[in-house]
């Protein structure tokens, strides 16, 4: 279920997981002197600290995605072409939740 938010507030998506767990997506947005800052926050975090370094290089995939389809390629071309538009996009575990946070300079 999203909740879309069209204010300062953070949209929200919770996510069943199993009959007994659901996940909590959030997404907000943020300013800090001359960038906006995207930030998505996912409570259902499962991916070790110590693979975040590698978290965004080219064919990467995590410990944790089980079964799950893909190629390793999507948090890589996120980075690309946030340096493409002189941006940055970085990943971070804090208390067990994971933030993925998208810097676009201001114009």
């Amino acid at each position: 279920i999203l909740v879309p938010s069209t204010s300062a507030k953070p949209a929200i998506a919770a996510l069943p997981v199993s009959p007994d767990v659901a996940v909590r997506i959030t997404i907000s947005f943020s300013t800090e002197e001359d960038c906006c800052l995207i930030t998505v926050k996912n409570s259902g975090c499962t991916l070790k600290e110590d693979e975040l370094p590698h978290l965004f290089a080219s064919f990467y995939r995590g410990s944790n995605v089980g079964n799950a389809k893909g190629s390793g390629l999507g948090l890589y071309i996120c980075r690309q072409l946030m340096h493409m538009m002189d941006g940055e996009i970085f990943a971070e575990i804090k208390e067990n939740e994971f933030f993925a946070t998208v810097v676009i300079h201001k114009v």
